[in-house]
């Protein structure tokens, strides 16, 4: 874990479980803050934050294709729910039939 992290590896801060044996030398500490700054540099000028000026506050909402998409989804399941219903009934009403 020091190598990798020493030589760059610095994603390795996110998702690997090693643990590191030298914390407290400058040299890892440069390692450190050197990681940091990479991962910072990386984030802020990803496009994650193109356009966004400083001090924004950035809100997410439900896009409207999405939306129409669960509506579309829960007409479905009501059309499914009601066809189930009336064939229940058309059985049971056959059984009544039959049994009478």
């Amino acid at each position: 874990v020091d190598k990798i992290f020493r030589n760059g590896g610095d994603l390795r801060m996110y998702y690997y479980g090693g643990e590191m044996k030298d914390r407290a030398s400058p040299e890892a500490l440069w390692a450190f803050r050197r990681a940091v700054k990479n991962i910072c540099y990386a984030y802020a000028n990803s496009n994650l934050v193109q356009g966004v000026p400083p001090g924004a506050s950035v809100t997410y909402s439900l896009p409207p294709w999405r939306a129409v998409l669960y509506g579309a989804d829960a007409l479905l399941l009501l059309v499914d729910a009601v066809l189930a219903l009336r064939v229940v009934t058309r059985v049971i009403r056959r059984k009544r039939i039959r049994s009478a």
